[in-house]
């Protein structure tokens, strides 16, 4: 933030409405979406794989923050 902006006491929000003129009760009519943020969230985001073995070893290479089995859901509960 710069120093002329004024701190905000709310979140900021944006809301895109679209008429499509499906039926969302079926199935093969379904609409989703994603859209990636200019400036992010803000949060850190961190990627858990519930593995062991191999599998855990795997997820390590490629780059996961928090690797385990049973511990792990234990740690997650605290």
């Amino acid at each position: 933030t710069s120093a002329n902006e004024k701190k905000r006491n709310f979140t900021e929000t944006v809301e895109a409405h679209v008429m499509l003129g499906v039926d969302p009760r079926r199935g093969d009519q379904m609409v989703r979406g994603a859209i990636t943020l200019p400036h992010g969230t803000g949060k850190t985001v961190r990627v858990a794989v519930f593995a062991e073995g191999p599998s855990a070893e795997e997820a390590r290479a490629a780059g996961a923050d928090v690797v385990g089995g049973d511990e792990l859901i234990e740690e997650i509960r605290k």
